[in-house]
């Protein structure tokens, strides 16, 4: 059976015409909360394990979005982004791994986002280059070891 429902619960919320279909009987919540995103986090982890295996270090960040869109305003997209974020910081915490938490650095006003909520535009990319910039100079500043983050550099090897 098909279990990708999240394009159809969107075009049912565009178009107006939720709920339809499996949203007659659970909300577009209720799956979300149900179906949690065990193969996001399964893919981060095998990164992750890949990385190390070959000693690169990791910096994980959340995903940051402005409520610009219909999609973007949507309690589900919200809930999803949440999960993901979520997951991201346990697994930079399991791991000793530095967290960037992108989304409460990035202004979410409408000036940085493309249309969709999601993109960045020209001014957003400079602002989001400018912030992790900025936390990474901060972060790798911080560490005792410097030359450890240098070694990791794919030109350096």
């Amino acid at each position: 059976s098909e279990t990708y429902v999240y394009d159809d619960y969107y075009i049912q919320k565009s178009n107006k015409t939720y709920p339809k279909n499996i949203f007659k009987e659970f909300s577009g919540k209720e799956i979300l909360k149900a179906n949690q995103p065990k193969f996001f986090r399964r893919n981060i982890k095998n990164i992750l394990a890949i990385a190390d295996l070959y000693d690169i270090d990791c910096l994980l960040t959340s995903f940051a979005y402005s409520q610009k869109s219909v999609e973007t305003r949507m309690e589900v997209y919200k809930l999803g982004i949440k999960q993901t974020n979520n997951i991201l910081h346990e697994e930079a915490l399991k791991n000793n791994l530095p967290f960037f938490d992108f989304a409460s650095f990035m202004p979410t006003d409408s000036s940085y986002w493309s249309d969709d909520g999601v993109h960045l535009n020209t001014s957003g990319a400079n602002k989001k280059a400018d912030l992790f910039a900025n936390y990474i100079n901060e972060y790798w500043s911080s560490k005792k070891n410097k030359s450890d983050f240098n070694k990791s550099l794919p030109f350096n090897n």
